[in-house]
């Protein structure tokens, strides 16, 4: 409350958030000091409502999609690796046997 009241009429404040304005009383909790806030706040607002999807959950699909393609390409390597190794050891093994 001090904040908004040292601010009030005098600086910008931005407030960014994802409650909407009725759920504001229940999570301040003291109706008389949730209504000090919103009327100082709400009374000269020039408010700026955001649609789309969060980019949370974007980032998370990006992220989902390169793990993705790192465990295939993983697995891939994998399979080569194995594969080299084997044709690589089977070829040291044959020319230690004939020595």
């Amino acid at each position: 409350m001090e904040i908004i009241e040292d601010r009030h009429k005098k600086k910008p404040t931005i407030i960014p958030s994802q409650l909407p304005l009725e759920a504001w009383h229940e999570i301040i909790g003291q109706q008389t000091i949730a209504d000090a806030i919103l009327d100082r706040l709400v009374h000269r607002a020039h408010r700026i409502n955001l649609k789309g999807e969060l980019m949370r959950k974007t980032k998370k699909k990006n992220l989902i999609k390169m793990e993705s393609i790192l465990s295939t390409w993983f697995a891939m390597l994998t399979f080569f690796l194995c594969k080299w190794f084997t044709l690589t050891g089977s070829t040291i093994l044959s020319a230690l046997s004939k020595l």
